[in-house]
């Protein structure tokens, strides 16, 4: 009798973190409908490096400078934590690309040879492929569920992926066991998986052993929490002036709520120690050094 109770609690469990996934989706689709492209796919949480002005890459393009924090937190990602150059030559997959914005800085200033982004929205992933149809390096894809099914992606089968990237993404997983082992499944030997994420304090030590469950090994890690916040604080100011041109009074409400400001709730539990932003990569064993 306890295992059944145990089985219906963990069942009731599931589904309320799936329908939360679910509607968290479908008001970012919607978030993504009202405020145009250009403009929305900054609204994240970034990164700064501690220093006065934040930056931690160099100058950027016009069109992208307003949007440096955000590309900040993919560069960190993308080069190892700042270890490597670029990403010459090699595949890159990134879960769960939304608008694609990230995935396309990647595929401009990085150098590698595709860069392909999966979302399980298909009307997301026909967006990103007319924003982006000049660029000849991206590929969109959608999956029922990208981050727990990635195997059943075909188009995957036939791809050498080098390095794949989550940003903010994974929190959302029911079952990150499986997630993990879906990563492994579609990165190659030698390639490496690099990830960032916001969890309860608590959380993170039960992440990591299932992190020890795949052929993927931890190879470097980051408390990112303290560049979450400055990245938040100097970002608000562009963020305000983004959203107030389409929500008016209501957006200083809006992105308070959203956690997307310096003195949001998310901002607060990371302060407290509550939360911590984290940033794992991981390299597929065999340890070939192929940077």
């Amino acid at each position: 009798m306890k295992r059944y109770v145990i089985n219906f609690v963990v069942k009731v469990y599931e589904g309320i973190v799936q329908q939360r996934a679910n509607l968290l989706r479908r008001l970012y689709v919607a978030f993504c409908w009202i405020v145009p492209r250009n403009e929305w796919k900054h609204i994240t949480w970034g990164y700064a490096k501690l220093n006065k002005d934040g930056d931690s890459i160099g100058k950027l393009d016009d069109l992208d400078e307003e949007k440096r924090f955000y590309i900040q937190l993919y560069n960190f990602l993308a080069t190892g934590f700042g270890n490597w150059p670029n990403l010459e030559n090699k595949n890159v997959l990134e879960l769960k690309s939304g608008g694609g914005g990230g995935i396309d800085y990647i595929s401009r200033y990085l150098k590698p040879n595709v860069c392909i982004g999966v979302e399980q929205d298909p009307s997301q992933t026909e967006a990103a492929r007319e924003a982006f149809k000049e660029n000849t390096k991206l590929r969109f894809y959608t999956a029922i569920d990208p981050l727990e099914k990635l195997s059943t992606i075909e188009q995957l089968k036939d791809e050498r992926i080098d390095v794949a990237i989550s940003v903010q993404s994974s929190m959302h997983v029911t079952d990150f066991a499986k997630f993990i082992h879906e990563v492994d499944s579609v990165v190659r030997p030698g390639g490496f998986f690099a990830f960032a994420d916001m969890r309860l304090a608590a959380d993170w030590a039960q992440l990591e052993k299932q992190l020890q469950s795949s052929s993927m090994k931890i190879m470097k890690k980051e408390n990112i929490s303290n560049n979450v916040m400055l990245a938040l604080k100097l970002d608000e100011v562009n963020k305000f002036k983004v959203l107030s041109r389409k929500f008016g009074s209501l957006a200083r409400r809006l992105v308070k709520r959203i956690g997307i400001i310096k003195d949001s709730a998310l901002a607060q539990s990371l302060a407290g120690g509550n939360n911590v932003a984290m940033a794992y990569i991981l390299h597929k064993v065999p340890q070939a050094q192929i940077y």
